[in-house]
């Protein structure tokens, strides 16, 4: 059997185009460690999420800054236990002072 260029072209074309099953794609990950102290210091505790997906963690002991690493998900602090209140977003790669009750993660 031969083929053309062009249909060697299109078929190269339609594959390349072709949308990866949402299932197949990659998802996020993340590392979150949460410090007592002010600047990614003092006592710390750290969670992972992996393959994406929701998780709300409360904080066990007062914590006032967070670290994040990995990417894919967004990563928000809250000043409830239960991810309600005040919130602020952690930055991924950075460490992030806030005082907060607990951490949601969003992949």
């Amino acid at each position: 059997m031969q083929f053309t260029l062009a249909t060697i072209l299109a078929l190269a074309t339609t594959t390349l185009a072709t949308p990866i099953p949402e299932e197949l794609q990659e998802r996020g990950t993340v590392t979150v460690t949460m410090f007592g102290g002010d600047v990614c210091n003092g006592q710390a505790d750290s969670f992972q999420v992996t393959d994406g997906g929701r998780r709300c963690v409360p904080v066990r002991s007062a914590k006032r800054s967070i670290s994040v690493s990995g990417g894919g998900c967004s990563v928000t602090t809250f000043s409830g236990t239960d991810c309600r209140g005040s919130s602020f977003h952690a930055n991924i790669g950075s460490c992030t002072g806030a005082l907060y009750g607990s951490v949601r993660v969003d992949c």
